[in-house]
Order: C-alpha cells, then structure tokens, then sequence
C-alpha cells in the first residue's frame, strides 16, 4: 500500500530509493516520529471520520452532518492531493490541497499545500503558505522541516540550519536529521554534521543505504574522503548496496530526490495507485453528496448544488446524486441544469414520479413544450392532484397544438376545487385554443371566489373581443377600471370596443387619455388616427397615424390608412410610398391572417 508523502518535495543532495529507505525506517516506529503519517495512520482516521458521518446520518441532524461530511471531505481531498503528488501531477495536487483547506483548514493541510508548491516549481507559493503556518502554529515540525527544505533549495543554509534544528526540536525525524547534517557540510561545518550523521546511523537499521546518503551528501559537498569512506562501509555491510544505487538512479531519476518522495512508480504500483484514487474518488462524492443533502435540507440550495456538481465531478454515478442535484436545481430555479440532472435519473428509473414532475416542470419552463408533454404523459390523471403541474402539461399540449388533449385535462382540473388564480391560468389556456366562452366561464369562477380581482375581467374582456361581443367586453373592462382605474391596458380595450358600437366620443376621449400616459403606446395612436380621419380630421390623424407606423411599422393596416390621410391632405408622393409599403406587406402575408394586436382582423 501506498504511503501518505513525507514532507519534502525536492532535496540539494542526491541519494537513491535504496537510501531512502534507511531513512524511512526508524522514521516511521512511531506516529510521533514521522513528519507524515503512514497509510494506515490516515485509514485509521478515515474510517473514524466516516463512522461519525454515518452516525450523523442516522441521526438527520443537518448540522450534524454538515460538520462531518466536511471533515471527511478535507481529509479525502488530502489523500488524493497526495496521490496526484506521487504521479508528477503537482499543479493537480495544488489544486486539490487548495480545495482540502476550504473544508478543514488545519496546520497539515497547508504543509501539504506547500509540499505541492514546491514539487510544482512555485517556491514562492511554497514559502509563503510555510511562513503563514509558522506564524500560526509555531510548534509545527513539519511547518519548520519544510521552511528548511525551501532554504536550502535557495542556498541559504545558515537559515536552514537554523530552521530544521527548530523542527527537531519539536519532533524527532531521520529525513530532517540528515538534511541537517548536508546543510551543516554546505557551512563546512564538518564535525557538527559528523555528529549529526554518527547519531543518524546509530538509530537506523538499514545501515548500507544510510550510508549510501551520506556518502552523496559528503560527495556533493567536496569532501571526498568521507564519501569514500561511507561507500565502503554500505559495501561491507552490502555488496550488492551500490548497484542498487546505481540502476535506481540511472533507471528513475526521481530516485535522486529527497527521501521523503516516492520515485516513479512502475506499472503495477501505477495501477495500484489509480484504483485507490477511483476508491478515493467515489467516497469523496459520496461525502459531497451527503453534505449537499444537508445543506438542501437547510435551505441552502446554492451550497448545495455547487456541492453536488463537485460531487458529479468526482463520480457522476454515486447513487442519488444526479436526483439530488435535479431537487436543489429545481429549488433555485436553474431549469436547464434540473433538466441535464433529472433527464438520466428519469430515464434510469421511469417510475420516479417526483423526479418525472419536476422534470416536466424543468422542460415547461425552459420553453420545451414538446419534451415536457412527453415527459408529463405518464403521470396521467395523477397529475391533478398537482393543479399547477396540470395546467403546465395542458399548456405544453396547448403550445404543441395538441387541443383534444388539452381540453379533457382542463375539463377534469377545471372539475376540482381550485384557488381562482388558477381558475385565470385556465382562462388563459381557454384563450390559446380560441374557446372563448369557456374563458369567460373560468374568470367569473374566479370572481366569485375573489369579486376584486381585476384581472379576470381583463381576460374575460379580451375573449369577449376576440368572439365579437363588444357590449360583453364594455361592461368586463367597465368592472375593471371601478377595481383598477389608472390601467391603460384596461382603458385602451374599452375605447376599442366602444368603437366597435360606434360610441366614439367616449372612445376617443379614453384614447387620449391612454397616450397622455404612454405616448408610445402604438395601437392607441392607430385607433385614435383611424377614428380622427373617419370624422374628417386629416391634420391630426395623420400625426397619430405617423406615430403608429413608426412604433409598429409592421402592421399594414397602418400604411393603408396613412396612405388614405396623405392622400386626402394633397401629399401624393407620400401616399403613394406608403401604399406601395402597404401592398409589399399585403402580398408577402397573403396566406397569413394578419390580427391587430387585440386579436381580430385589422380594419383597413
């Protein structure tokens, strides 16, 4: 199994995984003893802190869980920041290290960060994330060893010596000990850096490869002597030592590095290593999952998408996931999103009928009617029990010009007890098929329900229009106005079917009225040109006329009687470019029923 990375990232002296491993032994007796604890010192604490999440769990208590799904985030983070380390993926390891800190922001995590820096060639990231710890946890080893490391690799090795003496300090540990004495050698301060290597050798038990380090580190240092002498001793105690040397550091050049770093990995320690970052991985997006749902069950649906797309990121197929992220996208309103995230949960399992609600929903509101009729179809006559979902599959049949269908689900909604401002909705929908008189039935449900709700008149008005029954539509636009006075909306329609009963005054006294207010409003200045020019005003209705083509140069109707008003003042030109406007429109529509804005053919 792998190890968790000794703090060090790149060592001065050059010493081989043989070596390595003289240093690592008496390193590791004890947790006390080693700057980085080993694999089975984080499995230990893993399953601990997956054990308190799991009794979080059973427990519901979201605060709860939130604290332990964060521990274990932080500390599954960790061990793949280390992975990604041991194979050369250092601006990875980075990244996650940076991620770790966001959910436990302890001393060791940012050490670990700094090893990352340093392996990834950012010295200053490095120092500046070990001089943050110091100065934050004084009594850090590892903090100490690595502030050394970084030292020495800028050649500054009274400072380094100064420093990994404070992390010995602090913590007893055979790679800071020999970093130590190759510093001490760089200061030439040779018997100090003897002591400190006689002491070095006297705990170990891999004395030929201890020896081999030293050797390197006299060597490097221009102490020949010593070198060969250390050589000789790991080839008494080892005939084979320095062969091993040698083919380790040809073959792996990494195996040069400091001893706390693995070289590279062979293909089945590769392998080995993928399989424990996928296992990693999927309990990572597990403990995302379950913090997500914690957060969601707080209301705090942001949180808990941003978690649970982490979480997809890691291992899209953790079990609820993709449900989950679908519920808190649908909580925040990111329709497109709860559509990518329902579509497979939906697909995978058909009879999810909340799932298969809300994607509906999802689709609805993202304008795919078709998908959402689709989607809705199985839920059948369940739906009513949901009004809203209801009228949102009537209205995706609506839009699909699927009317039969349509009408029976709005039949059997219409048939239940309903709040009248869903009675309105329904109205509408009535109005999209062009039943008008069962609009007008909907909104007066809902007047009885609400006798002040100004907007049922509204709709009810607009049907009558639309049916040709402009008394009908006076007296809802009438009731309107008693309820909403200052509507213009309300006030145009009225003045548009008094004229459609010939009451022109009053209708033309609410048209203006209407542009005191919204001097843009188009088919009030239409209105108001076209009644002007039939009583003979040619001068003022060809101002509002020219006001109308302007706002809605679209509609014909305008040209034509702009033309007619030109004509009638002597300016022929003019009308003869708007008619040849007008005829333009006419043939290039002469297959399109062109309506006015209130929904009727277009008086010309």
């Amino acid at each position: 199994m792998l190890s968790f990375l000794i703090v060090v990232a790149f060592a001065a002296p050059k010493c081989g995984l043989a070596a390595a491993r003289a240093l690592q032994e008496p390193a590791t007796r004890t947790h006390k003893q080693n700057h980085a604890r080993p694999q089975s010192a984080f499995l230990t604490e893993r399953q601990a802190r997956q054990q308190k999440l799991d009794a979080a769990k059973e427990s519901d208590d979201p605060s709860a869980i939130t604290d332990a799904s964060q521990r274990l985030i932080g500390l599954l983070l960790r061990q793949i920041g280390s992975l990604k380390l041991i194979e050369g993926a250092a601006s990875e390891a980075v990244e996650v290290y940076r991620r770790s800190i966001d959910f436990e922001d302890v001393p060791d995590s940012q050490i670990d960060l700094a090893v990352a820096h340093l392996a990834a060639g950012q010295v200053g990231d490095c120092l500046s994330e070990v001089t943050n710890t110091i100065f934050a946890s004084p009594k850090n080893a590892r903090a100490w060893h690595l502030d050394g490391k970084v030292l020495m690799a800028k050649q500054d090795y009274s400072h380094a010596v100064e420093a990994l003496r404070q992390s010995l300090s602090l913590q007893a540990s055979a790679n800071t000990s020999y970093l130590l004495g190759s510093a001490l050698l760089q200061l030439k301060s040779y018997d100090e850096a003897k002591k400190v290597f006689q002491d070095l050798v006297g705990a170990s038990k891999n004395r030929p490869g201890l020896h081999l380090l030293i050797s390197d580190a006299y060597r490097n240092t221009g102490f020949s002597d010593d070198a060969e002498r250390e050589l000789k001793l790991a080839l008494r105690l080892d005939p084979n030592a320095r062969r091993e040397h040698s083919r380790l550091t040809d073959v792996d050049p990494a195996a040069q590095f400091d001893p706390g770093i693995p070289g590279k990995p062979m293909a089945a320690q590769r392998h080995s290593e993928k399989a424990q970052e996928q296992q990693l991985s999927r309990m990572l997006a597990s403990a995302l999952n379950d913090l997500g749902t914690a957060e969601a069950k707080q209301q705090r649906f942001d949180l808990a998408l941003a978690h649970f797309q982490e979480a997809e990121r890691w291992h899209a197929d953790t079990r609820g996931l993709m449900r989950n992220m679908g519920l808190a996208a649908m909580a925040l309103s990111d329709y497109p999103e709860a559509v990518r995230a329902l579509q497979p949960v939906v697909a995978a399992n058909p009879g999810d009928q909340v799932a298969r609600s809300l994607l509906g929903t999802a689709l609805y509101s993202t304008r795919s009617f078709v998908e959402a009729a689709q989607v809705y179809t199985p839920l059948g006559d369940s739906v009513l029990r949901e009004p809203e979902l209801a009228y949102a599959w009537a209205d995706s049949l609506i839009k699909t010009t699927q009317f039969p269908r349509a009408t029976s689900l709005l039949d059997k909604l219409e048939k239940q007890s309903l709040p009248p401002e869903m009675l309105i909705l329904i109205a509408q929908a009535w109005s999209q098929m062009g039943n008008y008189p069962r609009a007008v039935e909907s909104c007066h449900k809902a007047l009885q329900l609400q006798p002040k709700l100004a907007q049922a008149h509204f709709i009810a008005g607009m049907a009558q229009i639309r049916s040709d029954h402009p008394a009908e539509a006076i007296s809802e636009f009438r009731a309107q106005l008693e309820l909403d006075p200052d509507n213009n909306d309300a006030q145009y329609h009225l003045a548009f079917a008094l004229l459609q009963l010939s009451h022109s005054d009053e209708a033309t006294a609410l048209l203006r009225s209407v542009l005191a207010r919204d001097p843009n409003h188009a088919q009030a200045n239409y209105e108001l040109g076209r009644e002007l020019l039939t009583e003979g005003n040619k001068e003022a209705a060809i101002e509002y006329l020219e006001a109308a083509a302007r706002l809605n140069p679209q509609l014909d109707a305008v040209h034509y009687q702009l033309q007619s008003a030109y004509r009638a003042v002597g300016r022929k030109d003019d009308a003869d470019r708007e008619l040849k406007i007008y005829r333009e429109m006419k043939a290039k529509n002469r297959n399109v029923n062109v309506s006015s804005p209130m929904g009727r053919p277009a008086k010309e």
